[in-house]
């Protein structure tokens, strides 16, 4: 009986201690799951990789100290498709194109390239099979994969984007039709089509993958979806700097542009387009530029001018004066390079010596060949720029919701060009992309005649020199408190004014018992070549239209004189 117990006793013992050391092993094995997703999500907020995996990996050294430098090299590329006789070669040969800018941009120690939206495919007519043929699957940024290492990728265009930012040592970020197989397609192949930018790293690691929201004409010719919400997509780069994406006509509205800067306070963007003029107010660089301008952050903007309607590649940097930028042609593109302040705010510009031997940008005519005149409204109403005393006039326009007041004076030109008071608030209809969105809109144009629809296309220069301002002041106060007002300023070539010509400002104010939004825009100094002067709110989001109605809600400007 006693041994009988002994023996049950040891084996107790045996079993406690059997279990604690169970335990510890499931500890020690928590642990190193829990060092792991720590490092593993800290590797993916900073996107690098520690000193013995990038020796192990081959990463070339950098041209100098990123971390020790107050400045990176941006490059942006004012891109010519080159068009061939069909789309998978028209594909292919801008493939090659892209590869060879990339190794010219690493000759002029660029950290950076971004380019256009649909600069690939280009404006070429494509239907769904030949969009999937020049599509590509798109890995998630949390498979750390590098496509030129990955057999998977091995024909896709990802392969060779990820091998020359790689063979270049620089982060690359390119658009492309990305392609995802999905139980939700109701197409014959299965497949769900997206507008994707893509970022490679120095490794030439997908880093960051961000699928366009808000779509424009995308979503008729090349049957494109836009995600269920929009994603807020940022990648951090071995230089300091957090990048936020976002695509073309996302610009103009709240998610996910805006949200970028408000809630992730992101100050660096990379914003690939292929931008529309829709005159008298919008261009492609006086978008741009106002919506820098207005957040003050800092957008390396890169632009398809393919068929010609605006030019907009630049970079935008806020508020920050005597920035310079520089050029280097290539072939039919052009890439534009820049030093950029990590910290716009706490570094004054400095140019290296290296960019002595390129040629300064400055830019240049982009009066479009063609036009969106969606919104020709023959039931506007307009005021025009009639002298009082003194060579002055004075415009006012009140609502409910929104007030406008400008004022202007000039020096006695011997005449006065067609200029036009314009003033709206309301729906704005986008019927290309068959959406409606509210905005808000007070300035001065200058128009080729004395009718609106005259408006819709640039003026003739010669009348713009003529006309010298010595003042020109702006004024909204607007209950809508949502969303970014920008200034919209440009001259008779269509290219946006810096800010060194006006003053602008937007802040919130009690007024009538109401908080409502005040802005004030007035140019800084007399000038003559003003084109279009004014204020224009974006909207905070897009209402879809039916296609039958969307030709009876264009937006009708509601004039008070």
């Amino acid at each position: 009986m006693v041994n009988h117990l002994k023996t049950y006793i040891g084996s107790r013992r045996k079993l406690r201690w059997f279990l604690l050391y169970l335990f510890f092993a499931c500890l020690c094995c928590w642990a190193a799951v829990l060092f792991f997703i720590y490092y593993r999500e800290k590797y993916i907020k900073n996107n690098t990789q520690n000193d013995t995996a990038s020796e192990q990996s081959g990463m070339n050294i950098p041209y100098f100290n990123l971390n020790e430098s107050h400045f990176y090299t941006a490059a942006v590329i004012d891109y010519d498709t080159l068009l061939r006789n069909d789309v998978v070669s028209t594909w292919k040969t801008n493939i090659q194109n892209y590869i060879d800018i990339i190794a010219e941009c690493s000759k002029h120690m660029v950290d950076i390239v971004v380019f256009p939206e649909g600069g690939i495919h280009g404006y070429a007519p494509m239907g769904r099979y030949t969009a999937l043929l020049t599509s590509s699957y798109v890995p998630s940024v949390h498979q750390f994969i590098v496509p030129c290492h990955h057999k998977d990728y091995e024909e896709n265009a990802l392969h060779y984007f990820s091998c020359a930012a790689k063979e270049n040592n620089l982060y690359v970020a390119v658009n492309l039709i990305e392609k995802v197989s999905s139980p939700r397609s109701f197409t014959w192949d299965g497949h769900l089509l997206y507008n994707t930018e893509v970022v490679f790293d120095r490794n030439g690691m997908v880093i960051a993958r961000y699928r366009k929201y808000n779509l424009y004409t995308e979503k008729w010719g090349y049957e494109i979806s836009s995600p269920d919400k929009p994603e807020l997509v940022t990648f951090t780069t071995d230089f300091g700097v957090e990048f936020g994406v976002f695509t073309c006509f996302d610009i103009f509205f709240d998610e996910p542009a805006l949200e970028l800067v408000k809630k992730r306070k992101i100050t660096h963007f990379i914003h690939s387009s292929q931008m529309m003029t829709r005159l008298p107010f919008l261009t492609a660089s006086s978008v741009e530029f106002g919506w820098s301008f207005a957040l003050d952050v800092i957008v390396l903007s890169s632009s398809n001018p393919y068929p010609k309607y605006t030019i907009g590649t630049n970079v935008y940097f806020g508020r920050l004066q005597g920035t310079r930028t520089y050029i280097k042609p290539f072939r039919t593109s052009t890439i534009i390079i820049s030093p950029v302040p990590i910290n716009p705010h706490l570094t004054s510009p400095q140019y290296p010596d290296e960019y002595r031997s390129l040629q300064k940008y400055t830019p240049r005519n982009a009066r479009p060949t063609s036009f969106l005149v969606e919104h020709v409204l023959n039931r506007m109403t307009t005021k025009p720029l009639i002298m009082f005393k003194n060579n002055t006039s004075n415009f006012t326009y009140k609502k409910a919701t929104f007030e406008c007041n400008i004022s202007a004076s000039w020096k006695q030109p011997g005449f006065i060009p067609n200029y036009q008071f314009i003033a709206y608030a309301g729906l704005n209809n986008y019927s290309v992309a068959a959406i409606n969105n509210y905005v808000e809109i007070c300035g001065l144009v200058l128009c080729s005649r004395t009718t609106y629809s005259s408006c819709l296309q640039p003026a003739y220069f010669e009348d713009a020199l003529k006309m010298v301002f010595e003042s020109v002041n702006v004024s909204t106060r607007s209950t809508s408190l949502d969303s970014v007002r920008i200034p919209t300023a440009f001259d008779s070539n269509l290219v946006a004014l810096d800010g060194s010509n006006f003053h602008f400002s937007s802040h919130h104010e009690e007024y009538g018992g109401k908080i409502v939004n005040c802005v004030d825009m007035r140019l800084k100094h007399s000038r003559a070549n003003l084109h279009t002067f004014g204020v224009y709110k974006f909207s905070s989001k897009s209402t879809p239209i039916s296609y039958f109605n969307q030709f009876d809600n264009v937006m009708n400007l509601d004039m008070i004189m």
